[in-house]
């Protein structure tokens, strides 16, 4: 029975509207679902812990949420499928669940509710996705709900057209043909005949029956007292309890009274139900042709079912005689895996026996010195081991018996290993120098043996063995320094090895010193060339295992690590060659002493910088690398002799300077004949007599000069600088420096001694005359001329100069020629000041009077007499032209200003000509001298003077 309190066509999958609303919180209504489950998680939720407990439910206990709690996303997805999505479905106004009387999927259920909707091809529908009627799917949280008044001002604005174009009869009915999707089985063909109008629907809206809601009420029972009252209220009415004396006995007139109203009840309660009679009598004839669709429809599909039987029926004996042909042929493939599982456990058990005769062939090859052989056979079982039979229970002790084996393995070549070295290394090493032979001697040494134990380390990942070689290697070259030295110096004391040396050192003679060093050297170079051998064959077997990591045969290095044991390996070798050349090092600064140093020659440097440069090269070739401590001892051994032989050199020059008249000289020709060709080559001597060897001026570039005899000293140094440097061309560019500073220190006590008039006091001179400035010029000339050919020499001497020390030296011997420039310059304008001071002190007591010529310039051409008599022999005769070149323009300058100041001028008067004749006179006397040329002293150049 419909209840008449219902919405007519409420249904499961109609959506109410309306707001949510909280069952347990009735006065709290929410507009969305988001603020809903705001709601429901801070009112009906407990957490903790970061665990989430649902409580909206009868007694704060939600049967949907575990117990245990839940995470926050998992809370998020219940609330929204257990209490909002479920809540927006309702069935009626109070929001009730679902009940027996809700359904609309069964018979009773669409006969009784007239309000649900009718189930048509409920038994011949087609299986497919129209086979269950379509829901409306519940809304996402997520999107926001619009209210029904947000489409009002859209409605108000069509509901013009619509009701002017109804009143016209322009709105069409719409086509109700539509092509439902196809099935993917057969459809199920309709009883109802496609011509056949629809049935008329009469509105199966229920009527509003006139009955009292108590009679409709789902809770309805009489025994209740209040239900009972409410329905027979007559009875407190008709029967007064307050006037009777026995409240158990009815009195007449209340008995009839009490039946009246009865029986009208009664009268109403048979109104009722023939009101309900009628409504059901109506909703069945309404409903009927529903039944008999729904039958139509059921015989329908019985009979489909009948025909699918014996198409099922068919089937299944055609299966069973296609059984006999097709089985036997599918156990032809299942017996071939049966075969190939067969051959698998057999290969298998091949491979366990393999494995169980390991051990044994394992030893025979370690008896036969196999390293090789056994390691692989105990990488190739344990790959088997890893890969093939991990689940064999009998093997499961076989890999840590290979890994014992192969421990025991590492320590037998680790032992072959150091035996072969130490016995190599600890051989007596053979007394020979260096200077003497050019092949080392050939090695006994095994190398196959040697090579196939470093290999099997090499496989074994043991590389202590590049250690323990270190050590051997550096203890070898300990003990060929000790023996060479205890060979040739006699113990008598207690000391150390380097105190030893330095003892010698302190009175060993050069060829001694060299002596021992060509031994040492000799002995290193055979420990070495040892050392090598081994360094080669232990390299050649780390490359070997570089190029099979390489190529990926040989997985057990990965390739990042053999780069990093060649490093290893080279640095083995880099290391043992720096303590070779520290060690020799050590030796080799004891003879750097102060005492010791005043021992060392030229030619003791140049034998052990050779003995030096032949070790360098033979370490290099070795390891790839420069060791610098051996080269950095000799280079600083080097120095400080360069050092001690300027000081000697500074002090001779200082010396024959102080001295040092600044004459002119003669000098022995021997002395220019042993300067080095560098010199020797640009210098020709001049002899002052043919039978004499007495040389007074040498010639440069066809270019004659005299010279002082510090300037002697001074060549004579220079030349032994650069006879050091051709015995030591490794030390050229401190030997450059130190040449540089004599040629500025000889330039400046020049200076000093003549511009600056000390050789007065030092060298006892009355004055520093013309004479002395015309000798000291070209004696800094000639030292000038010297200076670029020492250069060139010096820096092409040693090849091996790096840019860096080419342009410091080069820098050093432009300022010294630099200087000797200013320097001459400065002399040339101390001579013309000197001439000219003299002529300007006659000119100033001239006056115009006669006779002519005056004392004044009669005093002039003396003084230019003189000049011209001081350097005739001294100046070439380009110099002197220039000299007198400047002289006579200054002189003519200060004629015009004498003239200018006095007021004279060219008019012809007696004293215009007069001072022609004075400058006649001073003419023919330069004539006279010849050194100037003639166009300097036309009537032209001397009448310059008047303007």
């Amino acid at each position: 029975m419909a209840m008449a309190g219902s919405p007519p066509n409420s249904s499961i999958t109609d959506k109410q509207d309306a707001e949510f609303s909280c069952k347990f919180c009735p006065s709290r209504k929410f507009k969305s679902s988001s603020l809903f489950m705001n709601h429901l998680s801070t009112s009906h939720t407990t957490v903790e812990g970061g665990s989430y407990t649902c409580r909206y439910g009868e007694n704060s206990i939600c049967t949907a949420c575990p117990g245990v709690g839940i995470s926050k996303v998992d809370y998020a997805d219940h609330v929204t499928r257990h209490h909002i999505n479920r809540d927006k479905l309702v069935f009626n106004k109070n929001n009730d669940f679902w009940n027996v009387l809700s359904s609309s999927v069964n018979l009773p259920a669409v006969l009784n509710n007239p309000g649900k909707g009718k189930q048509k091809d409920f038994f011949t529908r087609s299986w497919g996705v129209d086979f269950v009627d379509t829901s409306i799917l519940p809304s996402s949280p997520h999107v926001c709900e619009l209210p029904p008044n947000a489409f009002d001002r859209y409605l108000r604005k069509v509901r013009k057209h619509y009701v002017r174009h109804t009143k016209t009869g322009n709105i069409q009915q719409p086509s109700s043909s539509h092509t439902s999707p196809s099935s993917s089985r057969e459809t199920t063909p309709s009883p109802v005949a496609p011509q056949s109008k629809p049935p008329i629907r009469i509105d199966t809206k229920p009527q509003r029956l006139n009955i009292p809601s108590i009679f409709l009420d789902q809770n309805f029972d009489l025994s209740n007292p209040n239900t009972f009252n409410s329905i027979f209220s007559f009875l407190n009415e008709s029967l007064n309890h307050s006037t009777r004396a026995n409240p158990f006995q009815i009195e007449s007139q209340e008995a009839i009274q009490v039946e009246a109203s009865g029986q009208l009840m009664q009268e109403k309660l048979q109104h009722y139900i023939d009101l309900v009679e009628v409504n059901i009598a109506g909703q069945v004839a309404n409903k009927s042709h529903h039944f008999f669709e729904v039958m139509t429809y059921h015989d329908a599909l019985m009979s489909q079912l009948l025909a699918l039987i014996s198409v099922v029926r068919t089937v299944r004996q055609r299966l069973a005689d296609v059984e006999d042909g097709v089985v036997l042929a599918l156990k032809v493939p299942q017996m071939a895996v049966r075969k190939h599982n067969l051959e698998d456990v057999i290969q298998a058990l091949s491979t366990i026996e393999t494995l169980h005769k390991t051990q044994p062939t394992i030893q025979l090859l370690l008896s036969r010195q196999e390293f090789a052989g056994a390691l692989d056979l105990i990488a190739t079982s344990k790959d088997i081991l890893n890969n093939e039979t991990a689940n064999v229970v009998s093997l499961k002790h076989l890999p840590s018996q290979l890994d014992e084996l192969m421990d025991l393995i590492e320590k037998m070549l680790l032992s072959d290993f150091q035996t072969m070295v130490n016995r190599e290394l600890e051989k007596d090493v053979d007394k020979c120098r260096a200077s003497q032979f050019e092949n080392l001697p050939e090695s006994n040494l095994d190398e196959f043996a040697l090579g196939a134990i470093v290999s099997g380390l090499l496989r074994q990942q043991s590389y202590s063995f590049l250690e323990y070689f270190e050590q051997q290697g550096v203890s070898a070259i300990k003990e060929a320094i000790k023996d060479v030295v205890l060979s040739v110096l006699d113990l008598t004391e207690e000391t150390t090895l380097t105190s030893l040396v330095a003892d010698f050192a302190l009175i060993a003679t050069p060829e001694g010193w060299a002596d021992l060093m060509d031994l040492l050297v000799g002995s290193l170079l055979v420990a070495l060339d040892r050392i090598n051998v081994i360094h080669q064959i232990i390299q050649s077997e780390v490359d070997d295992i570089g190029m099979k990591a390489i190529d990926a045969s040989f997985k057990d290095l990965p390739l990042d690590q053999s780069d990093r044991l060649k490093a290893l390996a080279g640095e083995v070798l880099i290391n043992i060659c720096d303590q070779v050349h520290e060690r020799l090092g050590k030796l080799v600064t004891v003879r750097s002493r102060p005492a010791a140093i005043k021992l060392v020659t030229p030619t003791e440097l140049a034998s052990v910088g050779s003995l030096v440069c032949r070790l360098v090269g033979v370490t290099q070739a070795m390891c790839g690398k420069s060791s610098a401590g051996l080269t950095l001892s000799h280079q600083g051994q080097t120095i400080l002799y360069v050092q001690q032989v300027q000081e000697g050199a500074r002090g001779r020059i200082i010396e024959k300077m102080e001295t040092e008249k600044w004459r002119k000289t003669t000098a022995n020709r021997n002395e220019f004949v042993e300067l080095h060709k560098v010199i020797g080559g640009i210098v020709k001597i001049n002899l002052v007599n043919d039978g004499d060897d007495d040389i007074s001026e040498v010639i440069i570039e066809g270019e004659s000069y005299i010279f002082v005899d510090s300037v002697i000293t001074l060549l004579s140094t220079v030349s032994e600088y650069c006879k050091l440097a051709d015995q030591l061309p490794q030390a050229s560019v401190e030997i450059g420096m130190k040449t540089s500073e004599l040629l500025k220190l000889f330039n400046s006590r020049t200076c000093q001694l003549v511009l600056g008039a000390g050789a007065v006091s030092m060298a006892g001179l009355k004055t520093i005359t013309i004479r002395n400035l015309g000798v000291t010029l070209r004696s800094l000339n000639l030292v000038s001329k010297v200076i670029p050919n020492v250069k060139v020499h010096l820096q092409n001497l040693c090849p091996t100069l790096t840019e860096k020390q080419t342009i410091t030296l080069s820098r050093n011997f432009d300022n010294t020629t630099k200087d000797y420039k200013e320097h001459l310059e400065e002399l040339e304008r101390k001579i013309v000041q000197i001439v000219d001071a003299a002529l300007n002190q006659q000119l100033a007591n001239w006056e115009h009077k006669p006779p002519v010529p005056s004392q004044s310039f009669k005093a002039i051409g003396k003084q230019l007499t003189k000049f011209h008599e001081a350097i005739q022999d001294i100046l070439p005769p380009t110099k002197i032209t220039n000299l007198f070149r400047i002289i006579h323009t200054n002189f003519l300058n200060r004629v015009k200003d004498k003239l200018v100041v006095d007021g004279l001028t060219a008019d012809n008067s007696p004293t215009h000509g007069l001072v022609v004749s004075e400058l006649i006179f001073y003419r023919e006397n330069l004539k006279y001298l010849n050194v100037l040329p003639e166009e300097q002293l036309s009537n032209d150049a001397l009448g310059w003077v008047w303007g």
